[in-house]
Parts: structure tokens; sequence; C-alpha cells
């Protein structure tokens, strides 16, 4: 499938660009390859998806409005509404929502209120389009002319899913050396990430053979680049490694961190506040409102001729990393901050930086969210007071960032049975002031009894081995390991100090779990979503793994630093002489 019209691609395709189907079974590709209108007043037609006059791209968050929003209001006429048009057009049996959406992969500054019409697909989706003008002109102008209408096959209200690759597939053994010549021979200038997962759409555990199995790369979101002569290269690199059951996906996506820098809502609504921190918690760089994170759990630092214990939180560099324009001119008052800032970008600060704790400090819990609660409070004036209160009284400060890893910067080790492999590192050591020093067992708001994180897995995780993030996810969720080492495609800068890309091998996974595929439905949380930076990842017996970083928006898929890692890399910056996760 090549699609000319780039403007169109996320209305339909969740940002596909090119999609090549395994050769032993083309029935299985996942992509609709009719071609899609958009009339002139900006409402579209396709086989699985309809409506105007704006559609959010895929994929999108589904919000519920407030209670005082019109939509939500007239709630039970516009639906009456609704429904009697479809009928008249044709539409049968329709699930209608009214939300508020936005776009995961760039999402709009205001969410766009929406009647979501959810359809099996058939022959009557030539009327779609009719029938969403119809709603738009009769009911919609009358309410809330801002709003737009969306009517959309179940198929592709459910966007293609990520899962792990099985040992049965040709892929699965050949992938190091397929993947390592698909980087040696085409140009990765515009791209973003190589990835290896089953992929579609088909969430039943008895239809899981329906994923095939897909490489997938991913393409800056402003490229206008064609592909088709990269597609079939790749396509022989899998002919001579002979692997016939494996489709190739190029889509506009982008590995992000997961700092939490979006408006439209919290990862976790904050009910309540502790003096005392636990891992797990909120954080946000310090009276600052942008942006959200999650703090680490607790690491012990004893330096060379020293015989005391140090004790810091760990957290990403990225979180407390302030990166936005705004965030930095807060620090031109402190000599020397924006040089330090650019110096991070690519070295790591050590306990001799005499800049870093300056700079870089943190609050807890994150401006971001407590803003939100005090919004949600309402009418609520005991909950407001205590909150302004708490603001007021800059009760959120949490510390100082002493060392830390720097924004792009990587350190080669060994990965799986890889040796001498790139990894990105992404880490903060922050110095919590005494009185809110707190114990290192993960804050939960649920009844389970949260694990002591001072015990690390290092050895290679077998396949199918379950992770859990514990970080504010309501309930702790978890997913399936990724036996296959993935690639992010990072940035670097050369000897003339030019920015190029930079391929690092990855530990990863998919945001939704294997069990997922049981349910058939969407009613399981995702492992991760963004401000989970900072999360750490456990196994089943409650063993630190590693610690969350980032994702792709658009296929979700996660990714961690592995704990043996990150602390190997906090004993040489720092240059202790033991380094270890604080027993309790």
């Amino acid at each position: 499938m090549i699609i000319q019209d780039a403007s169109s691609i996320p209305r339909l395709s969740a940002h596909a660009l090119n999609y090549s189907p395994p050769p032993s079974s083309p029935h299985l590709g996942i992509y609709d390859t009719n071609p899609l209108e958009i009339d002139t007043d900006g409402f579209l037609q396709s086989t699985q998806r309809a409506g105007g006059p704006y559609l959010c791209s895929l994929p999108t968050d589904s919000i519920y409005p407030s209670p005082d929003s019109t939509l939500k209001g007239e709630e039970d006429a516009i639906k009456n509404h609704v429904i009697q048009i479809l009928t008249e057009e044709g539409i049968d049996n329709p699930h209608i929502d009214l939300f508020d959406r936005a776009s995961k992969v760039t999402p709009e500054e205001t969410p766009v209120p929406t009647v979501l019409i959810t359809v099996q697909q058939s022959d009557s989706s030539k009327t779609w389009r009719n029938a969403a003008k119809r709603i738009f002109n009769e009911c919609l102008a009358r309410y809330n002319p801002q709003a737009s209408v969306e009517i959309i096959s179940s198929a592709l209200s459910n966007s293609p899913l990520p899962f792990p690759i099985e040992p049965t597939d040709g892929i699965f053994h050949v992938w190091p050396q397929v993947r390592d010549t698909i980087l040696n021979e085409l140009d990765i200038t515009e791209w973003t990430g190589l990835e290896c997962w089953r992929y579609g759409h088909h969430r039943h555990q008895e239809h899981s053979d329906l994923n095939p199995p897909t490489i997938i790369i991913s393409i800056k979101l402003d490229s206008v680049r064609q592909f088709d002569a990269d597609m079939q290269k790749i396509v022989q690199i899998l002919i001579q490694n002979e692997v016939t059951d494996c489709a190739v996906l190029f889509m506009k996506d982008e590995f992000r961190r997961y700092s939490y820098t979006h408006h439209l809502a919290p990862l976790a609504r904050l009910e309540g506040f502790s003096h005392q921190v636990q891992p797990g918690m909120s954080i946000g760089i310090h009276d600052d409102t942008a942006t959200s994170a999650t703090l680490g759990g607790v690491v012990e630092i004893q330096m060379e001729g020293d015989s005391s214990w140090r004790r810091f939180n760990l957290a990403c560099f990225h979180s407390v990393y302030p990166d936005l324009p705004g965030q930095q001119e807060k620090l031109d008052e402190i000599p020397g901050a924006r040089e330090s800032l650019e110096r991070w970008r690519w070295n790591a600060p050590g306990f001799e930086d005499s800049l870093v704790r300056k700079v870089l400090r943190v609050d807890q819990p994150s401006l971001f969210d407590v803003q939100d609660a005090i919004k949600r409070a309402g009418h609520d004036e005991t909950k407001r007071t205590e909150l302004q209160g708490f603001v007021d009284d800059k009760s959120y400060y949490l510390g100082e960032v002493c060392a830390g890893s720097g924004l792009w910067r990587t350190r080669t080790r060994d990965i799986h049975n890889e040796t001498n492999k790139p990894g990105l590192l992404d880490w903060a050591l922050i110095d919590v002031v005494k009185e809110r020093q707190g114990p290192n067992t993960p804050y939960l708001s649920t009844s389970e009894t949260p694990p002591t994180l001072s015990k690390t897995s290092n050895p290679p995780l077998p396949h199918g081995t379950e992770l859990q993030n514990t970080g504010r996810k309501i309930p702790c969720t978890s997913t399936e390991h990724s036996p296959l080492v993935q690639v992010p495609i990072s940035q670097a800068r050369d000897t003339e100090g030019n920015t190029v890309p930079r391929p690092t091998y990855e530990h990863g996974m998919g945001v939704y779990p294997r069990s997922y595929l049981g349910g058939g439905g969407s009613s399981l949380p995702p492992f991760a979503k963004p401000g989970d930076a900072g999360s750490f990842v456990v196994d089943a017996d409650g063993c630190v793994v590693g610690m969350l970083i980032g994702g792709f928006v658009c296929k979700e898929t996660v990714y961690y630093t592995r704990i043996k890692n990150l602390l190997d890399d906090v004993r040489e910056v720092t240059g202790a002489g033991n380094v270890q996760l604080a027993l309790e």
C-alpha cells in the first residue's frame, strides 16, 4: 500500500506510509488500500471511517467531557436525534458516545468535542459521510457548532497492537542479523525506530495467529520522503534470510520520553498527598506546571574510603531537565545555567558539578497534578483550601538533583546474548530533603502488598516473562517482556558537532499484555503511559528489572533500562565504590 496524500494518512491508517503483507499469507494484511475522499467541507469518506469537519489523527484518546459541557448537558436529545438520522440512512446497531477527542501522536491544543459512532463495517459505509454531515448540520449546529461527527468501524476503532514475537515465527532466530543488515544498508536519517512485533487488530487469544510478525520502521512525523525502495530492500533481506511469514510496515511514529507534557488529563488523579515520599509518586520540575513524571526507587551510594552510605531517589534525567523554552527562561538568573543545560545534553553531571543542584530541582507532587486536583475539587471549598495551602507554603518541594546521566548520552553494554551494543542512559539522583525521605516501597492506591524494591533481577529474562509497572497505575498492570532486542533511534553528535541519528539497542514491551487477548475488550489498563517515566519495572517475585524511560506513541510500545546497567553507570559517573538499591 502506498498512500500519496500525506495529509489524509492519519485520517484512516494510523500514520501508515507503506505496507507489505507476509508473502506466505498476504490475506493477513491489516490496512485498507481503498482511496480516501475528503470533500470541500472537510468531511472524510472511506470504507472504515467517515465524518468531519475535523477528525483527530489515529490513534486517539477519548476523554469524558465535563458535566457542564454543552454536549453532555444535551446528551439525551443529541443521541435521540442521531439515532433517527442513522436509521434513515440505513446504518444499523450503532454505538453512540459523546467524547472530547485528541490525537495521541499530535495532540490538539484543545480536545475536539465529538459525537463518536461505532458501527460494524458493511455496504452502508457508502452513506456514512452523508449521515455525518446531516448529524452536524441538523443536530450539532444547534448545540455546539465547534463539535465534530465521527463514524468509525469497530475494527478500525481498535488500533493495531504489538505483541511479542513467538519462537515459532521465522523471524525469531534471525532477527539480530536481519536488523543489523537493515541498519547497515539503508539510509536511517529520517527513521525513529526499527522494531519487530506481532502486530494486528485481533484481540482474542484464539485469533492471535492472525496478527502477523511485522518489521516496523518508524519515520519522523514531518518526513515527506517516499520509502518504496527501502520497502523492497527490506523484503529482499527477509527473502535472503528465508523469512516468508513477516510483514513490513513503514509508519510515522516517534519515540518519546515518558514525562507528560500535555494538559488533557493527569496520569492518575491526585487524591491525596503525603509528606513522606515513596517510589511511584508524581514528581515535576520545581515551580513548573508543564510536565509530570514518576519518582523512582531509592539507591544507596558508598564513596571510596567512606564507610557511610548516602541515600538518593532515582528519576529519569529527562523528567527533571527543563527542555522547554519557558522553563529555561526561568533559569536565566542563575549564571551559567544555559551553558550547563547545553553541556548536559551530551555529558553526565557528577557530584563535582557545581551548578547541577542549583539548576535541577524537583517537586512532589508536580504542580501539574496539584493544579488538576484543585480544578477537580470544584465547589468543595474545604478540599480546595487544603490543596491551595499545600501550594502556598511550597510543601511540594522535594529536593535537588546532584548527579545524572545527561539527556542523550549512551553507554555500550551487553544486551541479551549480544555484546557491545549502545544503550540510552536516562537517570538522575535526587537528594531528597531529610524530612520528606520515605521507604523504598512503591506507593499504591490499592490493597495490594507492595514489593520492597531492594532486590535486582539481572540474568536474561526467559521468553514469556511477565513484568509489572510499580508506578501510578491503579491497579498495578503487567505485560510480557519482548525476547527481541528492539532499536529506537536516538541522536548523537559527530566529530564536527552535528546531530546525527544513533541506533540504540533496548529492552521493549507492548503496552497491552497478552492476557488482553483473552478478554476481547479494552477494559484492561495499559502497562504504561506518558507520565510513567521513572517507574520501576519488577518481575513476578518483586525483583527490580529496570526503570521505564519512554515509548513509541502510535504503535504503543514501551522501553526500560535494565537496573544493572543503570547502577553501573551511576557508579561510573559519581565515582562511587558501591551502589545498591536501598535495603529497608
